[in-house]
């Protein structure tokens, strides 16, 4: 399938460009061309009449073109074929001197072309010019060879410039990215052409968040029958292990783990679901003993009372029960109102996703699926945000994590791409961190917003500034919002304007002869404007255009271009034949209802938490020294659980 077609550009954007990027005046080329057309008719009447008595066809031909209308003036046609310089006679060869005169006229119409006209015009043009260069703002004619993409070359698209047969597009090499990508466009604007183009056009693995599953429609057929990449998997129709990417064993990822499933980051007073994190421990500790995934057993226990979840994890991880419920046995739980709170926060929070949780503990995507040129595509539906957003963002995560690991052993990684549409529904949490991590492992993000006050609102101003910052391309879409508009015209920067002022006055010389006379007088006043004002970019600036802000070689520059728009392939796309490997897998049902069983050889009970024992000595008791007694804590040593090997999942 091409990678050109797409909807021609409209005529409205078309003039936008035309009066935003003014192009240099075309005089020259129109002057030399009637120059060349009134040379070239003479000579051809010439070869057709005047040089007929010439035998050789290509001799005629050239002397006709070389003297043109000088031919019959001259009467070329009756002079020798060679002429004598002193005693020396030569050819007179009049190839020599073809084209010499035309070029020269050429020329001559050429330099007075640029040298005419006004030049205080052509300074303060020139000026202007190298002031919007300097801000990095270059007209689409001037962008450097190395920002297009070139036809079925694999990357990431951004944009497009030109028309028609000159139409090129805008975009990054696969392999050489030099950072990540910040997508902002509003309802409508465009957002699912983008998407759709950029998994056309990008030949290798791949995770995308699809709230609306249409990017999948669209391209997972096409992608693994017509590219011939790797399996697409459709989540939650298919099912990834969180546990392939957090390892179990890893304190650090099951900390991991539990600030992203239970959005510790947002809350104002996290110090209750912070609580709750021995209880991620005992799972995984209960999960190792008896083979269940740990992720299954939190869910298990969110249903339970939490004495009854209390009494059975003590069974697999003790020391993590007393710790949550400040050593307080199972059966007396609810009187530590503490742990109560925190128990309540957990099972509001964890409840909301436990019916969304056998598609992230069970296994069809492999740990493997960068080397099999995969594409995973997460299709929640908006409605179900709120709740599966915690599952979706561990997914991201994990897969990003899980990837970085495996960069680790491998000199040369994959280029992998990572698409979170709606980011603002499906935050991940340290998402500044990641994207100052993750490149080395040959991992690009491409984030996407409606609106950029969304990432502040989530993230904070200040680390919504880091995030835009770490993010090295910027896609602005037209946007109808005021506050979208200033930032577009705060981007493009400004422009030189020069304000002619002329006055006149008159002067009168008293004298013999009586004198009154007029003196006008020319200034230009030096002025920055907005090169596109809020206003404009509002109200002017076209719906099929978007503000790319790019590293445009040793520097960043930014551009006006036009979306991508492969809307004409919309139908052929989604009526692709299916293949095997996008089905919809049968649900696998997850069992929590079923206690969970300790292994042969472990006593059920939890051992007794012994009572702080008094000490009296025993010696004689002298008037002057009082009666001594040391309290101490029972303490409990448990050996450590064998740790299984790294990789197996429980």
């Amino acid at each position: 399938m091409p990678q050109s077609t797409s909807a021609p550009s409209t005529r409205e954007f078309r003039q936008f460009i035309r009066e935003f990027y003014p192009r240099p005046s075309r005089l020259p080329l129109w002057v030399m061309a009637t120059i060349g057309l009134l040379w070239l008719l003479p000579a051809l009447l010439n070869f057709v009449w005047f040089a007929r008595t010439i035998p050789s066809a290509k001799a005629r031909a050239a002397q006709s073109l070389s003297y043109s209308f000088l031919f019959p003036i001259w009467h070329i046609d009756q002079q020798p074929a060679t002429v004598f310089i002193g005693n020396l006679e030569v050819p007179r060869a009049p190839t020599q001197v073809v084209w010499i005169l035309p070029a020269a006229l050429c020329g001559l119409a050429l330099y007075l072309a640029l040298a005419g006209g006004d030049a205080t015009h052509q300074n303060h043009r020139a000026e202007a010019e190298r002031f919007a260069r300097q801000q990095g703002r270059l007209p689409p004619w001037e962008l450097p060879a190395l920002l297009f993409l070139k036809p079925g070359e694999s990357g990431v698209p951004l944009a497009k410039v030109g028309h028609g047969k000159r139409e090129r597009i805008i975009g990054i090499v696969q392999g050489t990215s030099r950072g990540h990508a910040l997508c902002v466009a509003p309802t409508g604007a465009g957002k699912g052409l983008h998407l759709t183009d950029l998994m056309l056009t990008w030949h290798g693995p791949a995770v995308i968040v699809d709230p609306k599953g249409e990017i999948y429609r669209r391209t997972a057929t096409h992608r693994r029958m017509l590219q011939g990449l790797g399996p697409c998997y459709n989540l939650p129709h298919d099912a990834l292990d969180l546990l392939d990417s957090f390892d179990p064993h890893d304190p650090l990822d099951v900390q991991a783990l539990h600030e992203i499933l239970l959005e510790t980051w947002r809350d104002r007073e996290p110090i209750w679901a912070k609580k709750t994190l021995p209880l991620f421990f005992a799972a995984m500790a209960a999960g190792q003993a008896t083979g269940r995934n740990g992720l299954q057993i939190l869910a298990r226990w969110a249903q339970l009372a939490l004495p009854d979840a209390m009494t059975e994890a003590a069974v697999f991880a003790p020391r993590e029960v007393r710790q949550f419920l400040d050593s307080l046995p199972p059966e007396k739980a609810l009187e530590n109102k503490f742990a109560s709170s925190a128990w309540g926060t957990f099972t509001a929070k964890f409840a909301t996703f436990a019916p969304h949780i056998g598609t992230f503990t069970q296994r069809d995507v492999p740990p493997d699926w960068v080397e099999a040129s995969s594409t995973i595509y997460i299709t929640y539906p908006l409605e179900q945000a709120s709740t599966a957003r915690p599952l979706v963002a561990a997914a991201v995560a994990g897969l990003i994590r899980g990837r970085m690991r495996q960069a680790q052993h491998n000199r040369t990684a994959t280029p992998t791409l990572f698409l979170i549409d709606e980011l603002a529904a499906f935050a991940i949490p340290g998402l500044d961190t990641l994207l100052a991590t993750v490149r080395s492992a040959g991992i690009m993000l491409i984030l996407y917003l409606q609106q950029l006050s969304q990432l502040r609102d989530i993230y904070g101003p200040e680390t919504a500034e880091t995030i835009m910052g770490n993010c090295h391309y910027h896609l602005y879409f037209a946007s109808n919002d005021l506050k979208m508009a200033r930032h577009i015209s705060d981007m493009l920067g400004t422009r030189l304007d020069f304000i002619r002022h002329e006055s006149k006055g008159r002067s009168h010389t008293v004298g013999q002869a009586n004198r009154t006379g007029q003196q006008t007088t020319i200034s230009h006043q030096r002025q920055e404007v907005p090169a596109l004002s809020p206003a404009e970019a509002q109200k002017r600036l076209p719906d099929d255009a978007v503000v790319v802000y790019a590293p445009m070689g040793k520097r960043k520059g930014i551009v006006i271009a036009r979306r991508l728009d492969s809307s004409p392939l919309f139908d052929e796309l989604e009526h692709l034949p299916r293949t095997s490997t996008d089905h919809i897998r049968a649900k696998r049902a997850v069992d929590l209802a079923t206690p969970l069983v300790p292994p042969k050889g472990k006593a059920e009970p939890t051992p007794p938490l012994l009572e702080p024992v008094a000490i009296e000595s025993k010696g004689p008791i002298d008037e002057a020294t009082p009666t001594e007694s040391v309290s101490t804590d029972a303490v409990i040593v448990e050996p450590a659980p064998q740790a299984a090997p790294r990789g197996q999942v429980w």
